[in-house]
This record gives C-alpha cells, sequence and structure tokens, in this order.
C-alpha cells in the first residue's frame, strides 16, 4: 500500500496555531447574561459589583473604575498579539480598527474647532497616525492619513458641510473594498454593518416624525448592505411598520424591540446588543474557515463590539451620556 507523505507548509502550522490561540481567546469572552446584566446596572455601584466577577475586574482600583484604561489596554494587548493571529499581512482587518478611530476622530474634531485640549481621545487612535493627525490639527494640513487627507483638510479650512458623513462615506468605502475580495462569511458580517447604520438613520427619523422635529426625507443611505437603499426610500414614504415588516428576518426581532425600547424614551442599546449577539451568533461559522483570516476576524469583531457595550453600559450607570446624546451616538463608540 502506497503510504501519504503530506507535509504541513510553515503557512499552515501558522494558521494553525492561530486558530487554537483564537479559540483560547474566545473563552474569555463575557457570556451573554454577563452582557444583560452589565447593561442592565442601574447606577455605579451595581454596575462595578457586576464588573468585579469578570476579567475586567482587575481594572477596578478600589471603588473606582478608569473605563479608558480599560478600553486601551484591552485593545493594546490585542494589537500585541496579532502578528500571532494573522501569520501573513491582510488588508482584511482594517476594516475591524479603522471603524473605531473615525468615531474618535469626529469627536476630535469637534474639540479642535471649539478650540478645545483633544490629546487625550487622540492617544487613543489605534489605526491612524496619530502624529500625521496631530501635526495636521496644529498646521491645519494634512498628510499620510490613508486617504483621509482632502477630507480633513476640507474640513479645517471650513470648505466641508457635514465632516461626519464624509467620514462615514470614506469607512464604507473601504467595507465596499473589502467585501470585493472576502469570502461570503466576510461579506455578511460588511453587509450588517452597513445595515445597522442605515437603521439607526431610518429610526431616528421616525422618531423625530412621532416627535414633530423629523426633518428632509431624502437621508444619505449607504449602500452595499442586505437592505437596498430603494427600499430604505420608500420605507420612508411609508411607516415604521411597513419598514419592519419587510426587513430581512435576522432584522425583524432586533429592530422590533429596539424600536419599542426607542420609542418608550430609552436608547439604542438594545438595538446595539442585538447586532452583538447576531455577530456572535455567525462566530460559530468561522469553524468553517480554518487556517483563514475569518477565524481571527470573528474573535476580534466580538471582542469590539463586547468592549463597546461594556463602555456604554458604564456610561449609562454613571449617567454620562443623555439619552438624546445616546441616541445620536451611531459610531462614536
Amino acid at each position: 500500500m502506497k503510504s501519504l507523505n503530506y507535509r504541513i507548509s510553515n503557512k499552515e502550522f501558522k494558521w494553525a496555531f492561530s486558530s487554537t490561540k483564537v479559540k483560547f481567546l474566545e473563552k474569555k469572552l463575557l457570556s451573554q447574561s454577563q452582557i444583560d446584566s452589565l447593561m442592565g446596572s442601574e447606577n455605579r455601584a451595581q454596575f462595578l459589583k457586576q464588573i468585579s466577577d469578570t476579567r475586567y475586574g482587575i481594572y477596578i482600583e478600589g471603588s473606582n473604575l478608569d473605563i479608558e484604561k480599560l478600553y486601551s489596554s484591552e485593545i493594546a494587548e490585542l494589537k500585541s498579539i496579532l502578528p500571532q493571529l494573522i501569520p501573513e499581512k491582510d488588508r482584511t482587518l482594517d476594516f475591524l480598527f479603522i471603524r473605531q478611530d473615525i468615531g474618535l476622530l469626529k469627536n476630535i474634531y469637534k474639540l479642535f474647532m471649539r478650540g478645545s485640549e483633544f490629546n487625550h481621545i487622540l492617544s487613543r487612535i489605534n489605526f491612524l497616525n496619530q502624529e500625521a493627525l496631530k501635526s495636521g490639527f496644529e498646521k491645519k494640513e494634512f498628510s499620510n492619513l490613508l486617504g483621509l487627507e482632502k477630507i480633513l483638510n476640507n474640513a479645517v479650512n471650513n470648505e466641508l458641510p457635514s465632516i461626519d458623513k464624509e467620514l462615514d462615506k470614506y469607512y464604507f468605502s473601504v467595507l465596499k473594498n473589502i467585501i470585493k475580495k472576502n469570502s461570503k462569511y466576510i461579506q455578511k458580517i460588511i453587509r450588517w454593518e452597513i445595515d445597522f447604520y442605515n437603521i439607526k438613520m431610518i429610526l431616528r427619523y421616525f422618531l423625530y416624525e412621532i416627535e414633530g422635529m423629523a426633518g428632509r426625507k431624502n437621508l444619505d443611505f449607504m449602500d452595499g448592505g442586505l437592505i437596498s437603499v430603494d427600499f430604505l426610500n420608500r420605507a420612508i414614504e411609508e411607516d415604521i411598520e411597513f419598514f419592519i415588516a419587510n426587513m430581512p428576518l435576522e432584522y425583524k426581532k432586533i429592530v422590533s424591540g429596539a424600536w419599542e425600547n426607542y420609542k418608550a424614551g430609552n436608547n439604542f442599546v438594545s438595538l446595539d446588543i442585538g447586532f452583538y449577539n447576531l455577530l456572535i451568533s455567525h462566530v460559530k461559522e468561522a469553524k468553517f474557515y480554518l487556517l483563514r483570516v475569518e477565524t481571527v476576524v470573528a474573535y476580534i469583531l466580538a471582542l469590539l463590539r463586547e468592549l463597546m457595550l461594556v463602555r456604554r453600559a458604564f456610561m449609562l450607570a454613571n449617567n454620562e451620556i443623555q439619552e438624546q446624546n445616546i441616541r445620536e451616538q451611531t459610531y462614536a463608540s
């Protein structure tokens, strides 16, 4: 009988190590019950009690928790192990980190325009070049920022009506470029990301319509999601019931629950949690993509979403975000 002589390549060995490492890291993620408990905290003391029983308890000092230290330390740890998780350079990960930076950049720009100090936020930038940003705001001339130069130059020189919208367009252009080059697994995650951006926009519109504050109907939806822009524009002409009834099945329960909470004067936290749960359910499919970047993307997405929810729960428990501000916090995580 002829023996099979299969030699494992160095690349395959590295990806096998990566998959093993990811499985270990996934076990450290918070459970759904832990997330629910944190999000349900009614005050600071209750939040600290809940989080002390998780891996984030190490960040509690006395009766205080530095949420920014927690966030920045976790991101720094993630970045430090990336070389172990990604054996070869892969631009797929760009969208995972630039999403965070875009939200921070919006806040930095607002502080800059008010003449306020913003180094505490600049220090949390992870993907973009911090020094290039700092120099750009000082000189009102930007360079070496991965295609953001024109947007920022126009913004600081008062030649741009809305930097938020332009930054969103930039981010989604990155997403759509990644869609063209990746598996259906990655494509689905990115299409969800686009859809939830649009869903938040249209839910705000319907709520403001109820409150008598709705503005123009030609909202700037992003294309590329599972929900078409044509359908979104038609939904505005109809009503919220039409929108929910005709959206993809996987969104219906999430969006209908979020709408009831939002309408009752609460916030978009339930929509964020629903999106988080959807991502987690999709993580399991990554096992079909052994020795590839999908397993790493699934883990990092779950971790970034977890960190966002932990910070949101902390701020809610400390009453540091007004309801209206929460409603507007689409990407400033």
